[in-house]
């Protein structure tokens, strides 16, 4: 099975859990117009002639005469007076100074009743605003990492509590002192406001995968919406002397990539080469297209298996299960020196299996009978073969929270 087909049906696949979960407004602009592909919402209205391009997954929408625009024919009432959470690509080219991106404002341009996301290229970074009047008013923003051609924005409701996220990170969360109430006269549109000032702008870049659902998507459930546009979707890995990786990547627009260094790189001006380095390396792939040039990296630590310390198996001392992303789970470092893995358990000071596992690469989420364990130092025992010889290994880890 090809790379573009496994990476289509992962996508796919993980998509289809999502859209069992609230997914009520799906473009993803692969048949070139404003189609939903949920059939919930209806098909978006593009206005005058949106033009279709190479996208962040398939084709998306470019936007670039000044007048162009898309009308989503959805009720904006319904949408951001519960629990939401919109998701969208955007690709500049040559953006303005101040830039309209998706809008849904009152008839006279007020901050009141109102919902925009804007991009400004002065500051570098995303702000988007909410208000139901001048007093009842929140912002966010987020400056862009500029190694991106693409961005993924994703903004959310959860409560009385307001996210946004940017490259399935975390930016900024606040919490509004009452609910919003956006005028369902008004209409939720992709650039090119009746409302743009003096000195704000339509968008010129290109809009993909804009997606809407009538519920929070957790954290742990955001890279569900990550399509890995120009990117390397290998992680950093190691193998032994004389074996080889084969690279996945995400879809990119590029006509001409460069893998550096060429060394024991199957084909350098391919997206998905094989690499088998006979020393560690940190490989960098190279993405340049008309409007902008982006890279990604990955390292391969190359391990020589007759030199290998059975003996010493790593294992952190403590880790921090709080949901950021960072040091979230635990478990054996240097699967690669383990033959077999008899058990792997961590136990509480009762002495009770808090977890267990076979799997060399399984890891535990700080969590015991589906509730977060609380703070406090754990034991663990590991038992495994080793160059056809068998090792234990026990000792303690800290949850920090």
């Amino acid at each position: 099975m090809s790379r573009s087909v496994l990476f289509a049906f992962f996508l796919l696949s993980s998509l289809a859990s999502l859209a069992q979960t609230g997914l009520i407004a799906d473009f993803s602009f692969d048949t070139c117009d404003g189609s939903d592909n949920t059939g919930i919402q209806g098909d978006g209205i593009p206005f005058p002639a949106v033009d279709c391009v190479c996208g962040a997954s398939g084709t998306g929408m470019e936007f670039g005469s000044g007048l162009d625009s898309l009308l989503f024919p959805v009720n904006v009432e319904d949408i951001f007076s519960a629990d939401f959470t919109m998701s969208f690509y955007v690709k500049f080219i040559n953006p303005a100074s101040r830039v309209d991106l998706i809008s849904a404002r009152s008839e006279d341009c007020q901050v009141d009743s109102s919902f925009i996301i804007r991009y400004s290229d002065i500051s570098k970074s995303f702000n988007v605003e909410i208000g139901e009047t001048f007093n009842n008013f929140i912002e966010l923003s987020v400056d862009i990492d500029e190694a991106f051609c693409w961005h993924h924005i994703v903004f959310a409701k959860k409560g009385m509590s307001y996210f946004l996220f940017y490259n399935g990170e975390l930016a900024e969360e606040i919490v509004a002192v009452k609910e919003f109430t956006i005028d369902p006269l008004n209409t939720l549109a992709i650039s090119n406001s009746a409302c743009l000032g003096v000195i704000e702008n339509p968008l010129t870049g290109i809009i993909d995968e804009f997606k809407l659902f009538d519920r929070f998507v957790e954290v742990d459930e955001l890279g569900q919406l990550d399509v890995f546009p120009d990117q390397i979707i290998n992680q950093d890995t190691t193998i032994f002397l004389g074996d080889a990786v084969q690279i996945n990547t995400g879809e990119s627009c590029s006509t001409a990539p460069s893998w550096s260094p060429t060394t024991d790189v199957s084909d350098p001006n391919i997206l998905d080469p094989i690499l088998s380095p006979t020393e560690t390396m940190v490989y960098t792939l190279t993405l340049p297209t008309s409007s902008c040039t982006t890279s990604d990296t990955i390292r391969i630590n190359v391990v020589d298996p007759e030199a290998l310390d059975c003996s010493d198996l790593l294992l952190a001392n403590a880790f921090t299960p709080n949901g950021d992303f960072l040091n979230d789970d635990y478990g054996i470092s240097n699967t690669f020196i383990i033959e077999e893995l008899d058990q792997f358990d961590i136990l509480d000071r009762w002495g009770e299996v808090v977890f267990t596992t076979t799997d060399k690469n399984g890891r535990w989420d700080g969590s015991f009978k589906g509730n977060d364990s609380n703070p406090a130092m754990f034991l663990y025992v590991v038992k495994y073969s080793c160059k056809g010889e068998s090792y234990t290994k026990s000792g303690s880890v800290s949850v920090i929270r």
